[in-house]
């Protein structure tokens, strides 16, 4: 993930590490540019010395000395200790502790293997004049049409956000996925600006689209839940949740009949409807209503352990970019899931006939179905059975020996 923008960057990538450091995950904190030092940042470019730190404590902060800031890894070293990594955070722009900038020609710096780019803009820049508020105010000026002694808008900050980061980013990299951080200071009032400016981002690339974890199987083939199965040291219940974490998602949520599940869900922060009903189409339907207030819908399974997050993204942004209404993942002629749904199939979603689901609507209406394309076919793998479950491990075990161990 690339951190850029103004106001907080820093506070949000210690916020992430530590959301990922309670899972257990292995955290590398660095910048393609330069960043203030912590007290607990590593000082070096020698690939072995951070690896060694990652596989004792699961977080480094690294990076060269750049003057009196922490500067950027080395192309080879980077490359290198990302291999050992379980989430890279990269501060990938400066903004010299302003709440709100507009990016030079050469900002930000965005490395190739990032997957998502996290824009953030500081709210405490509201009410504040430009000169006092902005970094590169001569640019901010410019591109708003104001003077020295305009103070700072909402609108001004979105106009900022748009023209300065999503546009330009969405043009450069269109396979990357973008969201919004706006950093306020807790008050209802700011609170409600960054909602407000959250969403105009949203409807921007498609709308607010919600995601639905569907986790309701009784298990009857795999003899018991098979969600709470132990995949490469993580339930596949934790590992679906960690397949769709972030900002991604307006809002998620977990259907289950699973006390044990909803335990999980639970460590996660991520809110379930348990339920106790008999049929696909109930949990279908108890999700939807949920979704009311979403522009789309995304169900997915939760027994799929190789699905990944780039995959998702492709899938909404091809949604986003005009898609039809319905969008499915593939591989070749072979369908399978997470399926998008957009709003207005929501009312037949909340009425599907006895023992159905989303696939219904998808026979239903063909014609408003676009495929797309994972890149290896292994994504579409669920696991049924015990025996499902042994042949995934031993697929994991033998692509991570491919690639060197690296995982």
């Amino acid at each position: 993930m690339a951190v850029v923008g103004s106001g907080g960057k820093t506070t949000l990538i210690k916020k992430y590490a530590e959301r990922y450091l309670r899972r257990g995950l292995k955290v590398l904190v660095n910048t393609s540019t330069h960043m203030a030092i912590e007290k607990d940042a590593l000082i070096t470019d020698d690939p072995g010395i951070i690896i060694k730190a990652l596989d004792e404590n699961h977080y480094v902060m690294a990076g060269r000395m750049d003057g009196e800031k922490l500067g950027s890894l080395s192309e080879n070293t980077y490359n290198k200790v990302c291999e050992h990594a379980d989430i890279v955070l990269t501060e990938a722009d400066g903004s010299n502790r302003k709440p709100v900038k507009f990016p030079a020609s050469y900002e930000p710096v965005i490395y190739d293997n990032v997957d998502r780019i996290i824009i953030v803009c500081g709210l405490h820049a509201l009410g504040r004049k430009v000169e006092e508020a902005a970094h590169r105010p001569e640019l901010v000026k410019n591109v708003l049409d104001i003077s020295d002694d305009t103070a700072i808008v909402p609108s001004h900050i979105q106009t900022l956000v748009k023209k300065g980061y999503v546009e330009p980013l969405k043009k450069k990299y269109p396979k990357k996925e973008i969201v919004i951080e706006p950093s306020h200071d807790g008050s209802a009032y700011q609170r409600h600006i960054a909602a407000l400016i959250k969403a105009d981002i949203n409807v921007e690339t498609g709308g607010k689209i919600g995601c639905i974890l569907m986790a309701s199987g009784l298990g009857k083939r795999f003899g018991s839940n098979k969600l709470l199965a132990k995949f490469r040291e993580k339930t596949m219940m934790e590992t679906a949740l960690d397949i769709t974490d972030g900002d991604i998602f307006a809002r998620r949520i977990v259907v289950t009949r699973s006390r044990e599940v909803e335990d999980i869900c639970k460590k996660f922060n991520v809110d379930v409807i348990f339920h106790q009903l008999p049929g696909r189409n109930d949990a279908v339907a108890l999700g939807i209503k949920e979704m009311a207030d979403m522009d789309a819908c995304l169900f997915c399974p939760c027994d799929q352990p190789f699905l990944r997050r780039e995959s998702i993204g492709n899938l909404m942004r091809i949604f986003s970019g005009g898609g039809t209404g319905i969008c499915r993942l593939s591989y070749g002629k072979e369908a399978g899931a997470p399926i998008l749904f957009a709003k207005r199939y929501f009312s037949q979603l909340a009425d599907l006939p006895p023992k159905t689901g989303g696939s219904y609507l998808v026979e239903k209406y063909k014609n408003d179905v676009s495929l797309v394309k994972v890149k290896d076919k292994i994504e579409l793998y669920d696991i049924d059975t015990h025996e499902d479950l042994i042949r995934a491990e031993k697929a994991a075990e033998s692509r991570c020996s491919a690639d060197g161990g690296a995982g």
